[in-house]
């Protein structure tokens, strides 16, 4: 059934947030591999062994059953760790979908390889997002946010790693499809930035200066007003949306009307050696070693360590399977009712400096604010998720496709006041000034100090960091650090 969404302005606010940091992800929504696996902890140190064992475990039960946590943590890094087969394999995994772009006669077939690589969880020029609506029922609104990624280093250096990799994938015009490929990346952020008036931007033209980006709700059948040239609703009808929703919040109607221009005027042939080069940028850390090493090398963030290296990528791929085992083992009962009494404590000492000074409204916000502690109450769903133990690359794709499908499925529903913003196995607090929430993942309460004196001090100077970050003024967010790393009677 489809629900006619309306943002308010805070949903506004938070959107206008979210187009200018396109990289960053909401609550509501999973970044795609290899984003989620970048963005995770190395597991090293004391945070190397619990995540290490919990795989070690699932590989080592020799009674688990096909579809649950066990197989699919154990397949899943068997699948990264069988290196022979992927190097034989090459790119080959994804040939299928090289052909895909390759097959695109013209520029109508655009909207619908786009389409099919955002499900795939392959960065686009945009990426769909589910964000909330505060003042209007309280439910999730569908958002279209641009998301072009852009080149790291010097233009010519980068130029040429994407020519290296397209060589390897068999393209013949490399150092061509290379080219275009950076130039149609360089025009998108461009656009981002801000759309000159009259025509498409040149890719020689300077880059402009970021500004803030509008954000207004659109009819879906309207998107072709705002932006034409370009087929909307075949775009958001082939990812969903448009079956659940007649309009949708537009993050950057300017940047919309620009890529629109880009789709109806840009060279076909320098699409398709984008929406290439995007494709095997996304995939390059799970093909063979040559590819592997060649993204390692120009783009850094992996460990040497190939075995670290999974157990990383299984908790970041899977973080809800992990997570539930993670607590379990990091937080039992006792420890848990614990340190929720200690949070509270902490929260009530953080207070009162405020309280004295008559800040009514930040001791207010604190005196409400609610801790979320250890892990999700209600941890995702995963039972639909198929993973194998030889396909690394179609295991990857599968939890991209499951990481759109709950986002698509959440549209129109209810807040989730619950809903957790990061996995219960990873290292830092966060705050969530929008719920006024404090989320304190069981991953960053593993090595605090079992003497509670320390403990309070430890905790209380980690509670004050995760809610100051959130603060604009920082005379008060010092304050606040200050009042809540002070040790509280014991």
């Amino acid at each position: 059934m489809k629900q006619s969404l309306w943002c308010s302005a805070a949903c506004a606010a938070a959107l206008a947030q979210a187009a200018a940091a396109a990289g960053q992800t909401s609550p509501e929504q999973t970044p795609p591999l290899p984003a989620a696996a970048a963005a995770s902890p190395a597991p090293q140190g004391s945070q190397a062994n619990p995540l290490r064992a919990l795989v070690e475990a699932a590989q080592q039960d020799k009674q688990r059953k096909n579809g649950s946590d066990h197989q699919k943590i154990a397949d899943f890094y068997a699948s990264y760790m069988d290196v022979e087969r992927i190097d034989k394999l090459g790119y080959r995994p994804l040939i299928a979908e090289l052909q895909r772009i390759r097959m695109l006669r013209d520029r109508r077939g655009l909207p619908q390889v786009i389409a099919h690589f955002i499900q795939l969880g392959v960065p686009m020029p945009y990426r769909f997002a589910t964000m909330p609506d505060l003042e209007h029922g309280r439910h999730y609104v569908a958002s279209l946010v641009p998301a072009p990624a852009g080149a790291k280093g010097s233009t010519q250096d980068y130029t040429r790693h994407v020519e290296k990799v397209m060589a390897l994938a068999g393209r013949r015009n490399a150092a061509e499809g290379a080219r275009a490929a950076v130039d149609m990346e360089r025009l998108l952020v461009q656009l981002k930035a801000v759309v000159p008036p009259a025509s498409v931007p040149s890719a020689s033209a300077p880059s402009v200066p970021a500004v803030p980006a509008p954000v207004q709700m659109v009819a879906i059948d309207k998107l072709g007003e705002l932006a034409p040239g370009y087929d909307w609703q075949y775009a958001l009808g082939a990812v969903g949306i448009a079956a659940k929703t007649d309009s949708i919040a537009v993050a950057d109607p300017g940047f919309l009307k620009g890529f629109a221009r880009l789709a109806a005027e840009a060279e076909l042939d320098s699409w398709k050696a984008y929406l290439e080069w995007q494709l095997l940028r996304s995939f390059s850390p799970f093909l063979s070693q040559e590819f592997a090493s060649a993204d390692a090398a120009y783009f850094g963030g992996r460990s040497k360590d190939r075995s670290e290296e999974g157990v990383r990528l299984v908790s970041a791929a899977l973080p809800d399977l992990v997570g539930k085992q993670y607590v379990a083992q990091t937080l039992p009962p006792e420890r848990r009712a614990r340190l929720e009494g200690m949070v509270a404590k902490q929260l009530a000492a953080c207070r009162e400096p405020f309280s004295k000074l008559g800040d009514n409204e930040l001791a207010g916000r604190l005196a409400t604010l609610r801790p979320l502690l250890g892990g999700p109450a209600r941890w995702r769903d995963t039972n639909s998720l198929l993973v194998t133990p030889h396909d690394l690359v179609a295991n990857v794709i599968r939890i991209n496709q499951l990481a759109f499908y709950r986002m698509l499925s959440i549209l129109g529903k209810a807040l989730d006041e619950d809903d957790w913003p990061v996995a219960a196995q990873s290292t830092e607090l966060v705050y969530d000034a929008r719920r006024n929430v404090l989320v304190l993942p069981a991953g960053a309460l593993r090595d605090l100090p079992d003497q509670e004196s320390g403990q309070a001090n430890l905790l209380g100077s980690m509670i004050g960091k995760a809610i100051a970050s959130t603060m604009d003024t920082t005379v008060v967010a010092a304050q606040l650090k200050q009042a809540c790393s002070t040790p509280i009677p014991r």
